[in-house]
């Protein structure tokens, strides 16, 4: 049997209605597991670039998971390019999505959170991150 399709009518990230095939649940889109991989490689501005597109594709039940993604491959990026204000305020918003999740999708998002705290309280002291960044892992 191949990948479940279904009709569906789908509320998107910019409030446009979507109705037609959908590939299913975020989690079974193959740019989840691949943006994960770069992200945890350090390639946050490929891993940002996927995110984005599953983010903008994202159902109502699945945006807050997304933007987590989203925002902090995006204060990562910052962070790696020494643009300390952005950085904290794009890993901020991920602090603030991780505590909207309803559904992790077998995702470590408190061990994330924590990580990300760390690199706040790092790079409000304009300090450079050399190592430690953020991983997203599974449960």
């Amino acid at each position: 049997m191949g990948p479940v399709t279904f009709f569906s009518t789908r509320v998107t990230a910019n409030g446009a209605y979507n109705a037609g095939v959908s590939s299913g649940p975020i989690e079974s889109d193959p740019r989840l597991p691949e943006g994960i991989r770069l992200f945890n490689d350090g390639a946050f501005l490929e891993a940002g670039d996927l995110f984005e597109e599953l983010f903008f594709e994202a159902i109502v039940g699945e945006l807050e998971f997304a933007r987590v993604l989203l925002q902090v491959s995006a204060g990562c990026l910052h962070a790696e390019q020494r643009q300390f204000r952005p950085a904290v305020e794009r890993l901020g918003e991920a602090v603030l999505a991780i505590d909207r999740v309803r559904d992790d999708r077998g995702y470590d998002l408190e061990a994330l959170r924590s990580d990300v705290t760390r690199l706040i309280a790092i790079l409000r002291d304009r300090r450079v991150v050399e190592s430690g960044w953020p991983l997203i892992r599974r449960n």
